[in-house]
């Protein structure tokens, strides 16, 4: 059965606001131009949205140039100069990881007023200098940007619509009302791919999938941490989506909504291109409860993952 591209998702700025394409190229560490630039704080941790959830109110808009201009609410936009071979580096995050750290005091003094803290802008020249970590499903050579696992994150459109229906047939026993909750915004997952024209969660159940003419490996099943409780566009936290993947989406007490890819080759993906998976073979999908009528569901639970699904928090792993 094949399905269909629904949206493709970058985010210039590690945890920052993302933005919506018609089109993308697939390069061996993710889309081009995703998630190689990121904000760290004056130890050099990397920050994100539990640990600072104003970044979610940046909007980094990629330049011809290769720079970038920050927009936030209410303030007026800076521009970050494209980084050089001779730029000042860094070592970043838990892991160390070598990056270009832009040196320029008003793009400090911006960032620091929008975040309430000290910080700055780093830039991922060389992602081959990140590979991924066999826990996250990767294998030698595979290689990943400042994505927390894995190089693309693909969501269907039907497993957010079937989480939407659980959470709202749990809101009145939760909230005493029979008040229906608001629809989540697929930003809280932050995909890079939605794919549409599947049954919900099948996804859990693929191999491999290929998007138009490029070939993607699923390494591992995505598992969730309290990135998704922050609402993108309040900044609120509340208790879902956890608390219904936890009924449903539940193994070894973690959560888990999308799958991690590696791309198998490069090309471009666009709008409305033709998805064909591929189930591994002789696999037998295990069946998911939907709920006290008592249909069901069947999608098979991937390799083991890594508990913090999105991206990270201030001091984890990046």
């Amino acid at each position: 059965m094949a399905g269909r591209l629904d949206r493709i998702l970058t985010y210039p700025v590690k945890a920052a606001r993302g933005s919506a394409l018609s089109a993308a190229a697939v390069e061996p560490w993710g889309l081009a131009g995703d998630r190689r630039w990121a904000i760290v704080d004056d130890q050099h941790r990397l920050l994100g949205v539990v640990g600072c959830p104003a970044i979610m109110t940046i909007t980094p808009h990629v330049q011809a140039d290769g720079g970038l201009v920050l927009a936030a609410p209410a303030r007026s936009p800076v521009r970050v100069p494209p980084l050089g071979p001779n730029a000042s580096r860094i070592e970043a995050g838990s892991e160390g990881l070598d990056v270009a750290v832009v040196t320029d005091p008003a793009v400090d003094d911006w960032l620091a007023d929008t975040l309430g803290r000290p910080a700055k802008v780093v830039w991922q020249d060389d992602p081959s200098r990140k590979p991924m970590v066999a826990e996250d499903g990767g294998r030698d050579g595979d290689i990943v940007s400042l994505a927390h696992a894995a190089p693309l994150l693909l969501t269907s459109a039907e497993s957010l619509d079937q989480l939407d229906r659980w959470i709202a047939a749990g809101a009145p026993q939760e909230a005493g009302s029979g008040s229906t909750p608001a629809r989540l915004d697929v930003m809280r997952f932050r995909p890079n791919i939605v794919v549409a024209g599947f049954e919900p969660f099948v996804e859990d159940h693929w191999d491999r999938v290929t998007v138009g003419t490029v070939s993607f490996r699923v390494s591992a099943p995505c598992y969730r941490c309290a990135v998704t409780l922050v609402d993108p566009d309040t900044l609120a936290r509340g208790k879902e989506p956890i608390r219904t993947l936890a009924r449903y989406r539940n193994r070894g007490r973690k959560v888990h909504f999308g799958v991690w890819l590696v791309p198998e080759n490069t090309g471009f993906i666009r709008l409305d291109d033709e998805v064909v998976p591929e189930r591994p073979a002789g696999s037998s999908p295990r069946t998911v409860s939907l709920g006290s009528q008592g249909s069901r569901i069947r999608g098979l639970v991937g390799p083991q993952g890594d508990a913090d699904g999105g991206d990270h928090q201030s001091e984890g792993r990046p």
